[in-house]
């Protein structure tokens, strides 16, 4: 029975945005439906309840289009489900914008894997099927309509003679090229990957902003002529002597306060020599000096060790949280970085949070973790561990950070002993597309 494998081929998917199936009744009978045969066994699948609205009822009900920011945002997320499927050797096969449900945190879900496929027919069985029903989500999204025909409660997109392939520009005005150009790849097999897909979302995303950027620069590069009053020569000379005499004092007035406050600098302020030069406690020899540290550590300069390994760090989710950018929060690279993948929400679909390990080789003493993030506002912890896999319960808390700037130092009055750091974060900013996405940049260990 084609079903019957099907769906238990996809109740292994477990990702937190498909639909998952709970439970496969193989035979079983149904009574007190009148247009059912009581007398005949039937096979039952059990999914998870799903709250929210399918895209075609969203677009659907109004005819009314999705605006190209929010329309992207959903289809990162759904390319992120079916690449989950994918990875697991699975395809959906049939995408329609039913299969699409939002719910009122933004959420979406993916429903109908190896169930509209097995009961409808399939539209092909390979990834680049997928990816091409994922591009005529986008279209759908864009223009209320679907490119091959009435959906649902959409209304078929116009077919242009001469045209083997209708773009959503042609359908519906304001509809820019970057949107054609991503949904034209989806179309024509260029694209054959999931991977390779959330690159080109991306990229549309990029060209967004830059539209938008430059439409800004257009209303606001006018150039502005000033026609003032022309001044007599007598009081253009005064206004220059009186120029002349405030530079000379203010000069004056700077220099006194650089020399005698920051040449003199005051017993309270700590200097930064590599060694500091005390006299030493001995009666008989008050006037010798040895060089020695001072009191405060902040006379000595930070060294720093260098991480061998980062990894992500998603014990609570699916174990995998953009794995191939964790080398970028160690590389020395500022414009690079690690980041989480987008959420809607703070709590996270019942996690306390994801993180990323740096892996310093052998047991350290660490005293502080300068950790430069993507982006302000995000809170968490860092642990030190001599577990590969840290639990946050049992670890050794370094620093805790609420909303931080985005660099912070997470520091100890005490140096910490381990070979691990997890940086754990609990709390997310919010990106220009509205979803939740943490990011670091760079981490530096300072013994």
């Amino acid at each position: 029975m084609p079903l019957l494998v099907h769906a238990k081929a996809a109740a292994v998917n477990s990702g937190r945005n498909a639909v998952a199936i709970l439970d496969i009744v193989e035979r079983d009978f149904v009574f007190g439906v009148r247009t059912i045969d009581e007398t005949e066994p039937y096979l039952g699948v059990v999914t998870e309840w799903v709250d929210g609205q399918t895209i075609d009822h969203i677009v659907g009900k109004n005819l009314e289009p999705l605006s190209t920011k929010e329309a992207l945002r959903i289809l990162t997320q759904a390319t992120l489900a079916i690449g989950a499927m994918h990875e697991l050797g699975l395809i959906h096969g049939r995408l329609r914008p039913r299969n699409i449900y939002l719910n009122d945190a933004g959420e979406i879900r993916v429903t109908g894997f190896g169930i509209d496929g097995a009961l409808f027919g399939v539209d092909g069985k390979s990834k680049i099927t997928d990816i091409a029903g994922i591009g005529d989500l986008l279209f759908a999204m864009v223009t209320a309509t679907w490119p091959s025909g009435p959906i649902g409660a959409l209304p078929g997109a116009e077919i242009l003679e001469n045209r083997t392939l209708t773009l959503p520009s042609q359908q519906r005005n304001g509809v820019g090229e970057a949107i054609d150009r991503l949904y034209e790849k989806t179309q024509d097999g260029s694209i054959t990957s999931t991977a390779e897909l959330i690159h080109e979302i991306s990229l549309a995303n990029a060209s967004l902003l830059e539209d938008l950027r430059s439409a800004v620069n257009r209303w606001t590069g006018h150039e502005v002529n000033w026609h003032g009053k022309d001044i007599p020569r007598p009081h253009r000379l005064r206004a220059v002597a009186l120029a002349i005499v405030g530079t000379y004092l203010f000069g004056w007035l700077g220099w006194q306060l650089m020399t005698h406050n920051f040449l003199n600098t005051p017993a309270s302020l700590p200097s930064r020599p590599a060694v500091a030069a005390t006299p030493t406690s001995s009666p008989t020899q008050s006037n010798t000096l040895s060089a020695t540290p001072s009191a405060s550590a902040d006379v000595w300069p930070t060294i720093y060790a260098t991480p061998v390994d980062a990894r992500d760090y998603d014990p609570f989710g699916d174990g995998a949280e953009n794995p191939k950018l964790a080398k970028f929060a160690i590389d020395g690279d500022l414009e690079t970085a690690w980041e989480t993948i987008p959420y809607f929400t703070n709590s996270w679909s019942q996690k306390s949070g994801v993180g990323l390990v740096v892996d310093l080789g052998k047991r350290t003493n660490i005293r502080q973790v300068e950790v430069t993030f993507s982006s302000p506002a995000h809170s968490g912890t860092v642990f030190i561990s001599d577990d590969p896999e840290p639990d946050t319960a049992k670890a050794t808390v370094l620093a805790t950070v609420s909303n931080a700037d985005q660099v912070h130092n997470f520091s100890s009055s005490q140096k910490v002993t381990g070979r691990y750091v997890l940086i754990w974060l609990t709390k997310l900013p919010r990106n220009q597309f509205g979803s939740l996405v943490g990011g670091i940049a760079e981490v530096k260990i300072g013994l």
